[in-house]
Order: C-alpha cells, then sequence, then structure tokens
C-alpha cells in the first residue's frame, strides 16, 4: 500500500523542519506503542501553515492519508507561506543545483575557525534564525513538490535523474534479499518493514524461494509473539502488533482468533477488578457479594485460562467456607455446614480440603436427618415450580447442598438433572418468544445455582446466535423499508428491496414485516404498471406487472 510510503515520507519531513523524529521512545525504549497511542505531533509556531502536510502523512489510519501523489502536490499548492517568507511561493519544478549553492555560504567560509563560528552564531538575531529556518521549509518543500512532480507528470525525466544518481537502474536479488534479511534479524522492526522487505525481492524474482519461505515465517513469528504478549498479560502491545498485522492482512482467520482472545481478556482484567473491589468492600463473610465475586473469578478463569490471580482467590474462597463448614460441624450446626460445604464446592469442586470437610459432616449423628429433609423440601418446591427461584429458597440449591455433602446421592443427582431438562424447556420457550429480558434472568440464575457448566454454556450460545440473528433480521428490514422509499425495489439486481426481504425471510421465516413490506413493494409495482397503461405505455406496463407478480404471485 503506498500509503505506507506517505508515512515514511512525513517522518522524514518532520525531522527536517523539527530535527528530532516525531515518536520518541518511551521508559521502556519502545516507539511502535507511541505511534499507535500518540497523536500526530504539532510542528512549532513558525510552522504552522505546513501541519496539514504534517497531518496527511501521518495519519494514524491509512484512509485519512494522501492516497496519491497528486494529492500531495496540490496540499502542497494551496498552502499560504505568508506567515513564514513574505511572497514565497511553492513550486513543484525541480530544484536546480544553482538554486542550493545561492543558499549555501561561500566557499572561503569553509575555513572559519570555530570560535568565529560560535561568535555568529552567538550574534545571530531572532529574525536571523526565523529566516534560516523559513528558508530551509522552502527548500523542503521545493524538494518534495518536485519530486511528487516527476513521479506523477514526468516519469521519464524522473527516471532518467533515478538513473544518474543511482550506480544501478535495479538493485540486484542479491542485494535486496541481505536487505530483507537484515530487517527480519532487527527485533526493533514492525511486521510492515519486514514483509515489505521479502515482497521486494519477490518483485524482482517471483520465484524465490527464500523470500517466500521468510515472509511466511515472518508473518508466523509476528503472530507468535502476539500469543506471547496475550500470555504475558502485555495486552497493549498485544494489540499494537494485532493491528498492524490486520492491517496487511485483514482476511487471516489467525487474526480473528487473537482478536477474540484479546477481548476475552480485557473482559477478563474488568471482572478481575470488580471481584477485588467486591472483596475488599465487603469481605468474604457477605455471602452475596462472595457469591459474586466467585462467579466473577470462574468466569475470568474461563475467558483466560494462563491467569493465574483467578484460581488463587477461588481456593481462597473454598478454604475460607471449608473452614466455616467445619466448625459448623463440630458444634452440630449441620444446616450451616452443608451450606457452607456447598459455597467451598462452589469456589472449587476439585479443592484438595473439601474431602476432609464432607467426612467430618457425614461423620454427624444428624446428617442422614438433614439430607432427608433437604430432598424432602426440594421436592416441595419442585411441585411448587420453584426451581431456580426464588433465591435461597428453591429446589436446586437444596439438591446441591445434598451434592455438597454427598455428592453420589442418587436423588439429589436426578433431581439436578430433571430440573435442568425442565429449564431448557423453559429458555428455547423464550427464545422462540424472543423475551431477551426474561432469558437474560434465567441465565444469571442458572449461573448462580449452579446448574452445570455444559448447560449454562450451551444457553449462552444459543442466545448469543439468536440475538444476532434478530439484530440482522431488523437491520435489513430496515434497510429494506428505506430502499422501498427511494425506489430501488427491484434494482439494482443484488441491492434492491425485495432481494433484501427475502434474505431477511431466509433468516426468519415467516417474519410479518418483510411478508408486509414484500406486499407493498408488488402493490407499488402493480401501481406503476396500471400507469404506464393508462397513459398507453403497454411494454413498460406488462413489464412492471410482471414484476409485481414475481414479487407477490398470491398479490
Amino acid at each position: 500500500d503506498g500509503r505506507t510510503d506517505f508515512y515514511s515520507l512525513g517522518v522524514v519531513f518532520y525531522q527536517m523542519l523539527t530535527g528530532q523524529l516525531p515518536y520518541r521512545p518511551d521508559r521502556g525504549g519502545n516507539v511502535a506503542l507511541r505511534q499507535a497511542r500518540d497523536p500526530v505531533p504539532q510542528l512549532p509556531n513558525q510552522f504552522s501553515a505546513l501541519q496539514p502536510i504534517v497531518d496527511g502523512c501521518l495519519a494514524k489510519s491509512p484512509g485519512d492519508r494522501f492516497a496519491r501523489g497528486d494529492d500531495l502536490r496540490r496540499a502542497l499548492a494551496e498552502i499560504s507561506t505568508e506567515e513564514i517568507i513574505p511572497n514565497a511561493a511553492v513550486r513543484s519544478e525541480v530544484v536546480t543545483t544553482v538554486e542550493i549553492q545561492l543558499i549555501q555560504p561561500p566557499l572561503d567560509e569553509g575555513s572559519s575557525t570555530r570560535s568565529e563560528i560560535r561568535g555568529r552564531w552567538q550574534t545571530t538575531t531572532p529574525w536571523t534564525l526565523l529566516s534560516r529556518g523559513a528558508l530551509a521549509i522552502l527548500i523542503s518543500v521545493l524538494i518534495l513538490g518536485g519530486t511528487w512532480y516527476f513521479i506523477e507528470r514526468e516519469p521519464a525525466v524522473a527516471n532518467a535523474l533515478f538513473s544518474w544518481l543511482s550506480p544501478s537502474d535495479t538493485p540486484s536479488v542479491e542485494e535486496v534479499w541481505n536487505t530483507a534479511e537484515a530487517l527480519r534479524s532487527d527485533s526493533n522492526q514492525s511486521l510492515s518493514a519486514i514483509v515489505a522487505g521479502y515482497s521486494r525481492v519477490l518483485e524482482i524474482d517471483p520465484e524465490h524461494v527464500g523470500a517466500q519461505t521468510g515472509l511466511g515465517d515472518a508473518v508466523d513469528a509476528w503472530k507468535g509473539d502476539i500469543r506471547e504478549a496475550l500470555d504475558a498479560g502485555d495486552l497493549a502491545l498485544a494489540e499494537v502488533k494485532l493491528n498492524e498485522s490486520f492491517n496487511l492482512d485483514s482476511s487471516d482467520e489467525d487474526l480473528a482468533f487473537l482478536f477474540e482472545d484479546l477481548a476475552d481478556r480485557r473482559l477478563a482484567e474488568t471482572l478481575l477488578e470488580d471481584a477485588r473491589a467486591l472483596l475488599q468492600r465487603q469481605g468474604r463473610d457477605n455471602v452475596a457479594s462472595s457469591a459474586s465475586a466467585i462467579q466473577a473469578y470462574q468466569e475470568v478463569v474461563r475467558l483466560d485460562p494462563t491467569n493465574e490471580e483467578a484460581p488463587a482467590e477461588l481456593d481462597r474462597y473454598a478454604q475460607y467456607y471449608a473452614d466455616l463448614a467445619s466448625r459448623d460441624a463440630v458444634v452440630g450446626d449441620i444446616t450451616g455446614a452443608m451450606a457452607n460445604m456447598g459455597r467451598a464446592s462452589t469456589a472449587n469442586p476439585e479443592f484438595i480440603g473439601l474431602d476432609s470437610v464432607r467426612e467430618q459432616i457425614q461423620q454427624a449423628a444428624t446428617l442422614q436427618a438433614e439430607i432427608d429433609g433437604l430432598l424432602q423440601e426440594a421436592s416441595r418446591l419442585r411441585a411448587l415450580g420453584s426451581l431456580i427461584d426464588p433465591p435461597e429458597s428453591n429446589a436446586a440449591e437444596r439438591y446441591q447442598r445434598v451434592l455438597a455433602t454427598d455428592p453420589g446421592n442418587a436423588i439429589a443427582t436426578q433431581g439436578v438433572s430433571e430440573i435442568i431438562a425442565q429449564v431448557q424447556r423453559r429458555f428455547y420457550d423464550l427464545l422462540s418468544d424472543r423475551d431477551f429480558e426474561d432469558i437474560d434472568r434465567l441465565i444469571d440464575r442458572v449461573v448462580a445455582v449452579g446448574l452445570g457448566e455444559a448447560s449454562i454454556a450451551e444457553f449462552k450460545s444459543r442466545y448469543a446466535l439468536e440475538r444476532e440473528r434478530v439484530e440482522q433480521v431488523e437491520t435489513l428490514i430496515a434497510v429494506a423499508e428505506r430502499m422501498i422509499g427511494q425506489g430501488f425495489i427491484t434494482e439494482p439486481t443484488e441491492n434492491n428491496a425485495v432481494a433484501t426481504l427475502r434474505e431477511a425471510l431466509r433468516l426468519d421465516p415467516g417474519n410479518n414485516d418483510a411478508e408486509k413490506l414484500l406486499i407493498d413493494a408488488a402493490e407499488r409495482l402493480a401501481s406503476v404498471a396500471r400507469e404506464a397503461h393508462e397513459v398507453g405505455l403497454e411494454t413498460e406496463a406488462r413489464l412492471y406487472l410482471e414484476l409485481a407478480l414475481t414479487v407477490r404471485p398470491d398479490a
């Protein structure tokens, strides 16, 4: 993409004017992050008239940069330099040797001593400095404008000039290959520069095996760096590298997965912050906030399996509630012991300390009576329809308490399975009715009572797909309605109201809004046919009537 060259040109132009690179390394020596994060730098006030040139070259998005040499030439021509040098003009012709010599000091000045030069510098007036700076700007503009003019308008002259300046018309394959390999070995180089290096080799020798292999290896290595940055938790660096890869090849399917991984890890960071805040404000003894924190930490583990903080916190919660359960068992509070054991098991069912606490609870004299009571209560709540609601008083939580203490209990296991089946039927009924608000609440309750990761994953996946399908259908209907209003009923062929509505009906068969709009489109075509018939345009009348019948044969 030639707009990458405009970016490089902007860097050179900025350095010509200010004596500095537009982006300097941060404390870690990283320039790429500054380029991706910081805005386009501003020129000093005395050079502000040239800011549009810098903006057009250094824009973050390639689409905002100059697209062609003519665009840059016109921008240079439009600059008013009255604020810099009175009566100056931007030229687009070649700068001659004579003109360059006119602004150089006389040859005899080269023999001046350092003290003389220092003395002259110390006595230089601000106006002299401004004049010299303006003169340097004028030379820069002349060189830029003249170069682009000859590249765009006088290629023959430009080629001749470049031939005179260069030792050879085209570098050898070996020279370009060495340059590409040097870029690849430089850890500070961007992927764009490395790809450009190998691409240059392939321009000269399309069959160059080393360049073909190197190009693929460079892209794969870059994606490997992205994965390493993600695993190391350096999400900012991962995003910068991902964006550069995407700008080079937006069709790479691997990038979609990496972007999804990046989004998951960002969400995991947000959930971690929320869980930390809950723990800091409420502590572990607040049952409601602890349940929310445990749920957040479990979601972090799902989103970012490499995260170490979330599993550690879940273990701490499991240990905390296991200790409470043990104390309850000692004093004979089997109900409290089983409740805390359920919370510990929710935090981490595989926590190594749970087995000993289960044994302790099972040894309590009233354990079986408590289990029987919970099973009876669960059966009663199921009969009332309280499967997962209300909180703390539903059948699912009663069964889970039994299983937390006695994982092999057949009645509780069967009860949970039946509740899952009933909740699934309820979920799909709500999905059919598109009652998204109740679906959100249902999923929250399923997660809260711990009805199994498989069910939760199924609900979330189907729900996301249905929401996406409904939103897509609504968008298609809105577009079709706008097209009908604009008269694009059957034309153009691939982008008209009828084609759009049929796509909506494919996604949502029987959609009333789409059906009504199709009838409206057919009636409009029939109306045009009648009007054509009334004025004697029989050919046009038959055409529009056939179109109307094609859209709705039963209209």
